[in-house]
């Protein structure tokens, strides 16, 4: 019992860093997509991925979700790809897409392994 208080205790912080996540993809989950989204052109996104997204063309967020194979992390490489294009940061700047994706793969790397230790 104690051990399973400690390991929750010392995880506690990933869980609800993950729960935070998850709320804030519920919250974009009706972002709308641009038809002409360039996926291809989206650093960290497998080319599976690109693949999928470029077939199926979703409307929203949420329908990129259901895609087979997509995850969280994919989901917030979109949704940091969408804010750049919105705010006019050059999305081809290559430092600022590996330092986001760089933090965004870490953060889901992180919380992953809390969760797989916390269960």
């Amino acid at each position: 019992m104690d051990e399973q208080v400690s390991i929750h205790i010392k995880y506690q912080g990933y869980i609800d860093r993950q729960q935070d996540e998850i709320e804030k993809l519920k919250r974009h989950e009706d972002t709308a997509l641009p038809e002409n989204l360039d996926y291809a052109s989206m650093q960290g996104l497998s080319n599976e991925l690109k693949q999928k997204l470029l077939d199926a063309r979703p409307e929203n967020l949420s329908r990129a979700s259901r895609l087979p194979g997509m995850t969280p992390a994919a989901i917030s490489l979109i949704l940091v790809y969408l804010k750049k294009s919105k705010s006019g940061i050059s999305k081809t700047d290559p430092t600022l897409n590996e330092e986001s994706i760089e933090s965004i793969e870490s953060t889901e790397s992180k919380k992953s392994e809390a969760v797989r230790r916390a269960s």
